[in-house]
């Protein structure tokens, strides 16, 4: 009667060739001063019922009293937690690439509320971002980057947590054009793909 929603980090660009002599590395931050972490509601009621009227003995599946949303069955009350987010080794874009990789986990499964995703849902990520040329043993740029958004507002993104899904975001730093991008994912248990999502700076 839950969801799980899971997060992973990359590095990836299409616009290796503007700087085709530079190293690109990522540290997501995440101390007290800038943590990186995902808010998102904790509590509600989920009201079932089951009735048979029948003498033989027999199965019945339970249904839920929100009929405006079955599959998130759930209705939301005032509550929120805090998730922090992993702080997974430094990414590295090496030069001439266009992706670090495989992504690393930002944020192992999690069991959260099945609910519509509104204001309250807010995802926040800090980070590093150091370029080095080429042959070179200090970089030429550091910067501290921040990207705070609330997941409802995504455009073609999941609006509803369902019941019995796993919900994975799959977050792509672009170091170079400085953008962060999204690509969820609804898995597992009801399978259905979303495409890559954009956010603008």
């Amino acid at each position: 009667m839950l969801s799980k929603v899971k997060f992973t980090v990359k590095l990836a660009t299409t616009d290796e060739k503007k700087t085709p002599d530079t190293k690109w590395e990522v540290t997501i931050l995440n101390t007290t001063a800038k943590p990186s972490n995902l808010v998102t509601l904790n509590k509600g009621t989920l009201t079932l019922s089951n009735s048979y009227s029948g003498t033989a003995a027999a199965t019945q599946a339970w249904t839920n009293a929100n009929s405006t949303k079955p599959l998130v069955g759930w209705v939301a009350e005032t509550g929120t937690e805090t998730i922090d987010f992993l702080t997974p080794a430094t990414l590295v874009l090496q030069k001439n690439t266009t992706s670090s990789g495989d992504p690393v986990s930002l944020l192992d499964v999690r069991t959260v509320l099945p609910h519509s995703l509104g204001n309250d849902d807010v995802f926040t990520i800090h980070y590093e971002v150091k370029a080095t040329y080429d042959g070179d043993s200090a970089p030429y740029m550091v910067e501290t980057r921040e990207k705070i958004e609330k997941l409802n507002v995504l455009v073609n993104s999941i609006v509803d947590w369902n019941m019995n899904q796993i919900i994975t975001y799959n977050v792509i730093i672009d170091p170079i054009t400085e953008k962060v991008l999204f690509d969820p994912a609804v898995e597992a248990w009801d399978e259905t793909t979303s495409g890559d999502i954009e956010i603008s700076e």
